[in-house]
């Protein structure tokens, strides 16, 4: 089932530098979320806030109702997936070995991969339209290729909340549209970074925009990516219109002109 997120109060920083600062939002189970912002607005870090890969200076996670800090590690990675940026080692494992990792969390000891883990396993090649891959080696794919089998795997996990950081990072167009084809369809409730404002606006149920560690607007993008709000985060000018196909906000850019 897909979960709530409830963030609170949230910040963070390193070395008396704040990176994130009172950040607070709620997402409802299903939907997904897109958080955009410039370069250093703070989204990795409050991805890894969410996956509690850092603790928090001040401020609460929960997910459906519950501090994520206060479950195990094991419980945490069978209800939060992560998909990164960075594509991990495979040492010399085929997709389907990849996505069963996904398993890793459920298993107990040197228990072997049971009914279930399969069931899940097969289910999550199926969805990521991987089944003709299986049997090939990880390092053999294609970019999206490789960030299909990387959500094939979290999707195994059986989580009710995936967050990915950056998951149209070096693909093309093709790959891009794919893969947020297949993400708007996935039943968790989903947290994505992008830096493409015209596909945050086209994928997402609603967007969150960070500006130097802050939260300059969360909501529908229509509500949340106007003019006013673009030029303060990014420096840029838009002119925005509605896109022809699904009627979402589409954005151009230009200098502003007294650059």
């Amino acid at each position: 089932m897909p979960a709530a997120l409830e963030v609170r109060n949230l910040s963070w920083g390193v070395d008396g530098k704040a990176l994130l600062a009172d950040v607070s939002f709620t997402v409802a189970p299903g939907e997904t979320l897109a958080v955009v912002g410039p370069n250093g607005a703070g989204k990795s870090s409050l991805l890894r806030c969410l996956y509690r890969y850092i603790k928090p200076a001040q401020g609460t996670v929960r997910i459906d109702g519950e501090d994520i800090w206060a479950l195990s590690a094991r419980a945490s990675a069978r209800r939060i997936a992560t998909v990164l940026q960075e594509q991990p080692a495979d040492f010399g494992l085929t997709v389907r070995e990849v996505v069963a990792l996904g398993r890793t969390p459920y298993r107990k000891g040197l228990a072997g991969i049971g009914s279930h883990d399969r069931l899940m396993i097969d289910a999550s090649l199926s969805r990521m339209k991987l089944g003709d891959l299986s049997g090939r080696q990880l390092t053999s794919l294609s970019g999206g290729e490789k960030q299909r089998v990387m959500v094939a795997r979290a999707l195994a996990q059986e989580p009710e909340l995936i967050i990915l950081d950056e998951p149209t990072n070096h693909l093309d167009i093709r790959h891009k549209l794919e893969l947020l084809t297949m993400m708007r369809g996935l039943s968790p409730t989903v947290i994505a970074s992008l830096h493409d404002l015209n596909l945050a606006s086209v994928f997402s149920d609603r967007v969150l925009l960070l500006s130097g560690g802050r939260v300059l607007g969360e909501g529908a993008a229509v509500d949340v990516l106007t003019a006013e709000r673009v030029r303060d985060a990014f420096k840029v000018d838009s002119f925005i219109d509605a896109e022809p196909l699904t009627g979402a906000p589409r954005f151009s850019f230009q200098l502003p002109s007294n650059t």
